[in-house]
């Protein structure tokens, strides 16, 4: 699963598109991101180091809506047929991940599987290890950290029909774990190891705006390892959690785990 990212935003908006999209339609993207910070407590392009999906913190997104658009998401979607608040935040925490083989089944994403997909260009983000009682935090990046990770995400607008609010929000599509996945993610609870589906750079415009669910069905694969690499790190959760800050994707060595 993925509950946890780093979202870096300068470096992210840049790298990613710069083989899909001209330099003017990145200005363009940035100068969205930033519009939609406005009124918030945080500092313009802020670096997310650590985020934790479950405190639904707005993730910075791209969307095909009149050509792409730049604009943020509260992480955990509200489908548009949820009758009120006290409906919405039940299924929050529920609707962090979507599972790929299923989101043009399951009610919960099937409106937005067709027509509301998005791009969350990430970092990294974080799994853990179990090992003899304990977890182990490994932050998950790509092996050319120059170009981000390109998660497929569903998005959707939900009106709260007792305030008027519009509240925007996404979920990050999972598919299988990989080879290094399997390695990390041995969560003896889990039913197997899973992963976000990462787009490679020539698939954004397919995952965007495409009308066929085939299509779209064939890019929730894995992966491959070759494009990842993976590190322990410090606790970024309880009470020995080192702030969100650079910090937190630091090397850090645990000798218990001989096989990392």
């Amino acid at each position: 699963m993925c509950y946890s990212i780093a979202q870096m935003k300068k470096r992210a908006y840049d790298a990613a598109l710069r083989e899909g999209a001209t330099q003017e339609m990145i200005d363009k993207l940035f100068r969205e991101w930033q519009a939609a910070e406005e009124g918030e407590d945080m500092l313009s392009g802020r670096a997310m180091y650590y985020v934790n999906g479950f405190e639904h913190p707005r993730l910075y997104t791209i969307i095909n809506q009149n050509g792409l658009t730049g604009t943020r998401f509260k992480w955990g979607l509200i489908p548009a047929w949820v009758k009120d608040e006290k409906q919405a935040h039940e299924i929050w925490n529920q609707t962090l991940n979507a599972r790929g083989e299923t989101i043009f089944e399951k009610a919960s994403f099937r409106e937005s599987a067709k027509s509301k997909r998005c791009l969350i260009l990430v970092d990294g983000f974080y799994e853990y290890h179990h090992f003899k009682g304990k977890t182990y935090p490994f932050f998950i990046q790509p092996k050319a950290p120059e170009i981000p990770l390109i998660f497929g995400g569903l998005w959707s607008e939900w009106v709260n029909k007792e305030t008027g609010e519009i509240i925007r929000t996404a979920t990050i599509v999972t598919t299988e774990g990989n080879e290094l996945m399997s390695k990390i993610h041995n969560n003896p609870k889990a039913s197997g190891p899973r992963m976000p589906v990462i787009l490679e750079p020539k698939d954004m415009n397919v995952w965007l705006k495409s009308t066929d669910q085939n299509e779209i069905k064939k890019l929730i694969k894995p992966c491959p390892d070759e494009k990842l690499t993976a590190h322990t790190v410090g606790r970024v959760k309880g009470k020995e959690a080192v702030p969100d800050s650079a910090q937190s994707i630091e090397k850090v060595t645990y000798s218990e785990l001989v096989d990392f």
